[in-house]
């Protein structure tokens, strides 16, 4: 997802992380986001927690698994 819409794209999500490096987070198994875009963590009604971007409205859910390694990964950014 981005400003304008949605990308798709043929490479699996290991190849782009590799690709990309520290630029992305894993904040899903089937997720990833561009660190630069992010603004921030939120927690949900429900207990859960949602990535916040500073350039779309979207939220996207941060999976338990991946969670500690988003709050570290933001911590040091």
């Amino acid at each position: 997802r981005h400003s304008r819409g949605e990308a798709l794209t043929e490479e699996s999500l290991k190849t782009l992380e590799t690709e990309l490096g520290a630029r992305v987070v894993r904040i899903h198994r089937n997720a990833l986001a561009m660190a630069a875009h992010i603004a921030g963590l939120e927690k949900t009604a429900d207990g859960g927690v949602n990535l916040v971007f500073d350039s779309i409205a979207d939220r996207l859910e941060v999976s338990r698994r991946h969670l500690p390694l988003v709050r570290q990964f933001l911590k040091n950014v």
